[in-house]
């Protein structure tokens, strides 16, 4: 039997990691760091010490690396910091992987990306114009010269059903609920890609021995502000109160890359079809209320 470690299992991606695992009847263990959840074992992925413990303890024959700070504009404020998280600790887990048989899934980002002529494919250049898809990027790398079993999964505007209700759509749902006016980019776009069908998908390509390096993302391309009409149109909430802006006049720390998204053929040929696309994953969100914790009651 294939053992699975999870490291960020009490995230969006990890959770339905280990739920998809968990489902699939495989050994798996998930880890936490600040975030407590039921049947998880928490680690501090920047104790080199203590994640060459997990490591030896489970003898993984697949590790999933969803972990990282993700807020882009608090990346960019505290390079440093954020680079202890997103960068030195998984160079120390490529490091304590190399010369093993694991294969090492890595979640990047199509924010390795400038936003000029997306979406993109595998092969276009990266060029990343904010901190957090420069250290995306510099983990990418370390990855392709330093392991030989590897697959880098590269995703964007991940959303579904989420404890800390930190993805866009969770954070939108929640926002309009309680009566607020949404102000939404109409000038990012990017492919949403719905959690679990992305978790399914990754552990997919892993038991069709697939390697290398993937965009993995929903088929259908979006601005945030479609995004954001089609969940109150299939959540039944107010589209009048969602508002259409520049990102400039968000003022936010960070560049986004505004003309990004990815094209997922490569994967889709692999997995014999494409994820799905935000209006269908939208639906399969709302049918699945009650299902998980951490609505916005």
């Amino acid at each position: 039997m294939r053992r699975e470690l999870v490291i960020g299992a009490s995230g969006l991606i990890g959770s339905y990691l280990v739920r998809d695992a968990k489902q699939a009847g495989a050994a798996v263990t998930g880890t936490y760091c600040t975030q407590r959840m039921p049947g998880l074992r928490r680690l501090d992925i920047t104790a080199e010490r203590a994640v060459a413990e997990v490591l030896e303890h489970v003898q993984p024959s697949v590790v999933y690396l969803p972990a990282a700070r993700p807020g882009v504009d608090w990346v960019e404020e505290h390079p440093e910091e954020s680079a202890s998280v997103n960068v030195t600790a998984p160079l120390r887990i490529i490091r304590l992987l190399e010369g093993t048989d694991g294969t090492l899934v890595y979640y990047s980002s199509d924010y390795v990306f400038d936003g000029r002529d997306g979406p993109y494919v595998e092969a276009d250049e990266p060029n990343p114009v904010n901190e957090y898809g420069r250290q995306k990027l510099a983990v990418e790398r370390a990855i392709k010269e330093r392991l030989g079993n590897w697959l880098i999964l590269r995703v964007t505007v991940v959303y579904g059903w989420e404890r800390r209700r930190k993805n866009f759509v969770h954070r939108a749902m929640c926002h309009l609920r309680s009566g607020g006016v949404l102000e939404v980019p109409a000038d990012q776009f990017g492919n949403p890609t719905y959690a679990p069908d992305l978790a399914s998908a990754s552990r997919d390509l892993v038991g069709r021995n697939a390697r290398g390096l993937f965009h993995l993302a929903g088929e259908a391309r979006a601005s945030r502000y479609e995004l954001a009409l089609e969940m109150a149109r299939v959540f039944g909430l107010p589209c009048d109160r969602i508002r259409p802006v520049a990102t400039s006049s968000l003022q936010q720390r960070a560049k986004r890359p505004m003309n990004a998204g990815m094209i997922g053929t490569k994967a889709q040929d692999v997995l014999g079809a494409p994820l799905l696309g935000y209006p269908e994953g939208l639906r399969r969100m709302r049918e699945q209320r009650g299902m998980r914790r951490g609505d916005c009651d």
